[in-house]
């Protein structure tokens, strides 16, 4: 199945591309998500018309993902957990969660952006990455303290 890519995908192109991908793929996540559209000659020649303006709309939501990257980059947050025998916390620390510490202060983040290598399931100090685009992230300290 040929696809025209309206925004960035991770591991398969940037807005704009002609792209191949499987049929489930491309009919379960790209088109009900609205991240492509099918590559016929109609959409194809639209597209070029509309090519200039969505560029320019990457472009401008890549500048604000950097600044929103430079004034996220070493923040700290501290999430409360309950804690149970040998510091171990009653279920895991979530994305939402993250994404709920940040907008106190004041960074407006979907959870999607927040990457979580191993699950947090301990006390302690942990780096966690945001990634706001392909190329564009910052890393921020989490504080998993002990709730009184």
């Amino acid at each position: 199945m040929e696809l025209i890519l309206i925004e960035d995908v991770d591991h398969l192109g940037k807005a704009g591309e002609v792209v191949k991908v499987k049929t489930g793929f491309g009919r379960n996540y790209l088109l009900p998500q609205k991240k492509a559209i099918l590559a016929d000659r109609g959409n194809i020649k639209s597209f070029e018309q509309r090519r200039k303006m969505v560029e320019r709309q990457n472009e401008l939501r890549r500048q604000h993902y950097q600044e929103l990257a430079a004034k996220i980059n070493g923040a700290e947050i501290t999430i409360q957990k309950k804690v149970g025998a040998e510091d171990k916390i009653f279920g895991s620390v979530t994305n939402h969660e993250i994404a709920e510490a940040l907008a106190s202060k004041g960074f407006s983040l979907d959870k999607k952006h927040i990457l979580i290598k191993d699950p947090i399931k301990t006390i302690g100090t942990f780096e966690i990455e945001i990634k706001l685009a392909q190329d564009i992230s910052a890393p921020i300290k989490l504080w998993v303290v002990r709730q009184e």
